[in-house]
């Protein structure tokens, strides 16, 4: 939540923008999106372990899917990214 929450920040600072909620208010409402299990987390990386976007989504009962995401680091290296699956 910490790498996502990072990312988010930037990405709303490229925009001249701000997040209106704080880490805090991130954590919670991953803790309780997936406590229900409702929630979809997907982390990017490169070969090399760079993260290089994350996304949270929410799942509702039909199986739709919204959500923020994916934030991308703007400066990230080449090559083909790497997908994997976050803790369970």
């Amino acid at each position: 939540m910490t790498e996502h929450y990072s990312q988010l920040r930037e990405v709303f600072a490229r925009g001249g923008n701000t997040v209106s909620f704080g880490i805090d208010r991130a954590r919670a409402f991953f803790r309780h999106m997936r406590g229900a299990g409702k929630l979809l987390a997907i982390s990017v990386s490169l070969p090399d372990g760079t993260s290089i976007a994350t996304g949270l989504f929410t799942i509702d009962e039909r199986g739709s899917c919204c959500g923020r995401g994916p934030t991308a680091r703007r400066s990230v290296g080449s090559g083909p990214p790497s997908f994997s699956r976050g803790p369970s």
